[in-house]
């Protein structure tokens, strides 16, 4: 419990502190409002169809189908143009350099196994620096996979009825439409491909903005916790009932508390005043609090190398800023050149917001954003390690 005390303290302390808590809460939403309105129009702007390279090795009609028929469904129309390529490494190259959105591989003997029961599997490699786009593909062909799945049971079902034949395809396609098998696959796919929704200014800046702020919050506790440790604050904490480790442990929770709350008032704020669509509700909260995770390991391992709160506060403005510049808070990620998209993967707000735009954008659920949530927690604790073994000399 003690470190739960600690903790509670560190975020009544703030919230006693009225200017600090209008900086942190309410600067964030004017700044989302400000960049939203004043980019909104250079947003809207209607993006140039995204090249989807595509390699079908299929002889059957199944493997055509996805490329003949389902991309050209309007609402992938307008946001991507089929390329063929017999090069899979050289369209895989591309793909990584940013030069096209996603590559579709269909192996020879696709329909086939479909029909037969078998193996029947298609590869999706997508962009990382242009995940929206990137996920949207994804997200169409695992639609057309799943429907296309619906069908197999359908062969399979007459095969092992003894109904094959010349009549199997006559027989199957009756049995489909009476399932209403086929206004599913079509409307299915028409709403996957309208879920890719472009970025929209509003949106992309207020995770942009919750990201940026949760860091200076979170280095901003670091600040108050180096005075503690220079006005003796620690060493009396030190002569209750309280180990280095409790102490810490409560600090660490402290600062989590305290950006979880700004983050929730910034997602909640932001849904009701400007309208954000955050997306999926399990997908938010799993990655706000890895995101919050992550912030507070950077401010606890920021307050374990500052000697005085000056030294702090200025180490804790210089790595927001510059994690925010990098990671996409100033400058939208997915318009970054190459070397920056690669470059910005070191910083928190990189990570964060390719999980906010899966969300968004992208129709992203829980699992969509599990990869990111693993890498920003995994950071927050091994960085809280790292605060706890250097403050262990003081500590102790």
């Amino acid at each position: 419990m003690i470190p739960f005390y600690i903790a509670l303290k560190d975020l009544l302390v703030l919230l006693k502190d009225k200017k600090a808590l209008l900086t942190l809460l309410a600067t964030p939403l004017v700044l989302i409002l400000v960049l939203g309105s004043a980019f909104g129009s250079f947003w809207s702007e209607k993006a140039a169809p995204s090249p989807v390279l595509y390699c079908n090795d299929d002889q059957g009609q199944w493997g055509a189908f996805l490329f003949e028929e389902v991309f050209a469904l309007p609402a992938l129309k307008e946001k991507f143009t089929l390329e063929e390529t017999r090069d899979l490494e050289s369209a895989r190259e591309l793909v990584r350099s940013g030069k096209a959105a996603a590559l579709i591989h269909i192996p020879a003997g696709f329909s086939a196994a479909l029909l037969e029961g078998g193996e029947a599997r298609i590869s999706v490699w997508g962009d990382p620096g242009s995940s929206v786009r990137a996920q949207v593909v994804r997200a169409v062909v695992e639609r057309y996979a799943l429907e296309l799945s619906s069908r197999r049971v359908v062969y399979q079902t007459l095969g092992e009825l003894g109904l094959g034949g010349e009549e199997f395809y006559p027989r199957a396609e009756r049995l489909l439409e009476a399932l209403q098998l086929e206004p599913r696959i079509e409307d299915g796919l028409q709403r996957t491909a309208a879920g890719g929704m472009e970025p929209e200014a509003m949106d992309y800046y207020a995770a942009a903005m919750g990201v940026m702020y949760l860091l200076m919050t979170t280095t901003t506790m670091a600040g108050k916790f180096v005075q503690e440790r220079q006005d003796r604050t620690l060493a009396r904490m030190l002569q209750a009932p309280a180990t280095p480790r409790q102490i810490i442990l409560g600090k660490f929770m402290g600062v989590f508390l305290t950006g979880a709350l700004q983050f929730a008032v910034i997602i909640l704020a932001s849904a009701v005043i400007f309208q954000v669509s955050w997306g999926s509700l399990p997908g938010v909260a799993l990655l706000a609090a890895a995101s919050v995770c992550g912030a507070a390991g950077i401010g606890m391992l920021v307050a374990a190398l500052a000697r005085t709160p000056s030294t702090a506060d200025a180490a804790g403005l210089f790595v927001t800023l510059t994690m925010s510049a990098l990671g996409g808070s100033m400058y939208p990620l997915f318009v970054m050149p190459p070397l920056m998209q690669a470059a910005s993967k070191v910083t928190l707000n990189s990570w964060a917001l390719q999980g906010f735009m899966k969300l968004m954008f992208a129709g992203g659920d829980l699992q969509s954003v599990a990869l990111e949530a693993a890498v920003l927690a995994v950071a927050g604790l091994v960085l809280c390690l790292a605060a706890s073994y250097c403050l262990r000399g003081e500590a102790g």
